[in-house]
């Protein structure tokens, strides 16, 4: 099942969406702008979640399993491309065959830096 919705401007637009299948469930509530000019970087901010979302089948790997977790966050999409956790709360992450709870982050990830902060109350 998929419900979606998008209002606005090209350069200014929300966008709500939430998704179910056989694999979990992810729902975002996003603005996104500047996604026609290809002179302005384009910015996203808004939330997401997903509820049981089995990421491995995504991957393709067997070391991950089910995600369930919630995200405020802004990225802007240049080169490199940056984004800017407000938090992250992950209530279930399953990896290498063990479920980890109470995971929180916070921070910034650009290029392949990360410099941030994360708690582990497992």
């Amino acid at each position: 099942m998929a419900e979606a919705s998008a209002k606005g401007r090209l350069d200014d637009l929300d966008v709500k969406a939430d998704i179910s299948s056989l694999i979990g469930r992810a729902t975002a509530d996003a603005n996104l702008r500047n996604i026609i000019s290809p002179e302005v970087p384009v910015s996203i901010s808004g939330t997401a979640s997903t509820t049981d979302f089995n990421l491995g089948t995504v991957l393709g790997t067997d070391k991950l399993g089910p995600i369930s977790l919630s995200t405020s966050l802004k990225a802007t999409l240049s080169s490199p491309a940056s984004i800017s956790i407000d938090s992250v709360s992950v209530d279930r992450l399953h990896f290498n065959g063990y479920d980890y709870s109470n995971l929180m982050a916070a921070g910034s990830l650009s290029g392949n830096m990360f410099n941030g902060s994360i708690i582990a109350s497992d």
